[in-house]
């Protein structure tokens, strides 16, 4: 290979990475996504620089040991706990930006908490469902009597 190919070689890389970049700003398909969360508990710093981007249909697996930040990451996901630095984007809008209506948005996602309290008559599946057909039968009665009266 010759230094002509060589810079050849880079040219055509950096212009994919470019048109990359481009094609993920323009049509983001993340559902969730953070960008550079950092979240501090006075000078502890538990979670450093998180960029992740979780699609629609997705699963992920937040594992690690004990005090590590897990339950952090995913409160601050939910805007639960308000991160010290960076985003947290949901549908490609801005949670951590106060001007948004965050009540809207925790009602198209669900958490199941470390302390979850289920209901012993229902299954797992009924139990994580509830939430979700409950404010879905809410909306769809809203949208009923708007229509109707």
């Amino acid at each position: 290979m010759t230094n002509a190919d060589n810079v050849n070689l880079v040219q055509n890389t950096e212009e994919k990475v470019v048109s990359d970049v481009v094609t993920q700003n323009e049509i983001n398909d993340n559902l969730v996504e953070t960008v550079n969360l950092v979240k501090k508990f006075g000078n502890l710093l538990v979670l450093d620089d998180i960029s992740v981007g979780i699609k629609l249909g997705e699963r992920v697996a937040i594992i690690g040991p004990s005090g590590s930040g897990k339950s952090t990451f995913l409160r601050c996901l939910n805007v639960l706990e308000d991160p010290t630095n960076g985003a947290v984007l949901f549908e490609n809008v801005n949670l951590t930006d106060m001007k948004i209506d965050i009540n809207a948005h925790r009602q198209k996602m669900g958490m199941v908490f470390q302390q979850f309290n289920l209901f012993n008559n229902l299954s797992i599946i009924k139990n994580i469902m509830l939430a979700p057909v409950q404010i879905g039968c809410k909306e769809m009665r809203k949208a009923y009597f708007a229509k109707v009266f």
